[in-house]
This record gives C-alpha cells, structure tokens and sequence, in this order.
C-alpha cells in the first residue's frame, strides 16, 4: 500500500506579483507627489492673496473712518496703532509659508506692510500674486 501524500496548498504571493505592485504603487506616489506639492503652494498663495484683499477692506475702512491720511501698518510681532481697531489680531497675520510670486519664487518678507497715502492709495506690501 502506497503511503498517502498530503500535499498542503503553499497560499500567498509570488515575488513577481509582489514586484508588479510595488512598481505600481511608486508610478502612483511618482504622479500623486507633485500634483500634492503644486495645491500646497497653490493653496498658501490663495491665502496670501486673502490677506492682502482683508488688509486692503480694513485700509479703505480706515480712510472711510478717519479720513484720507498718511498711515503705515505692519502685521506680525510689529503691529501696533490703528491696525488693531480695523483688524482682527494682526500679529498673527503672516505670508503663508510656500507663497509663491508669479515667477515661482517664495513670497517674503514674513509679514505684510500697509501703506496708507494721503489721496487714499492703498499699498499692501508683498502684494497679491496672480494665480495660474
């Protein structure tokens, strides 16, 4: 009588297929990686631009209260004066890290400067960038 050999059935995967889904997996994080870095850069720079338009809104606020008169804020550990009655904590308000200008460069300085002439001309400093 022939002794019975059980044969167990080996489960898992090969190394083929676990090579195939590793490429896989670094043509996705290859594609994913950049598209992610690009909204980082995209999204800070939407927040700056936001920055400007309420430093811009509380300006006009300014000369519509207090007349047109030479003024100038700065946001950050800086900021002090009139800035405070127009706008909400303005040492906190900072240039988003990964701000990017028009020509791909970081947006500096770090904090924003406001500049109020006497014939009502509003100059945020660094200004709104376009965005693609």
């Amino acid at each position: 009588m022939k002794a019975a050999v059980l044969k167990r059935k080996k489960r898992g995967f090969t190394l083929i297929e676990l090579i195939v889904v590793i490429a896989i997996l670094a043509i996705l994080a290859a594609i994913a990686i950049p598209r992610y870095n690009e909204s980082r850069a995209k999204s800070a720079t939407t927040a700056h631009n936001s920055n400007v338009r309420i430093l811009e809104g509380a300006a006009q606020n300014y000369i519509a209260n207090e007349g047109a008169k030479e003024e100038t804020w700065v946001t950050g550990s800086e900021a002090g004066g009139k800035i405070k009655e127009y706008v909400d904590k303005p040492e906190e308000i900072k240039v988003p890290k990964g701000a990017k200008n028009n020509d791909k460069t970081d947006v500096t300085p770090d904090y924003y400067t406001v500049e109020i002439e006497a014939d009502g001309t509003v100059n945020v400093t660094p200004a709104a960038v376009a965005l693609d």
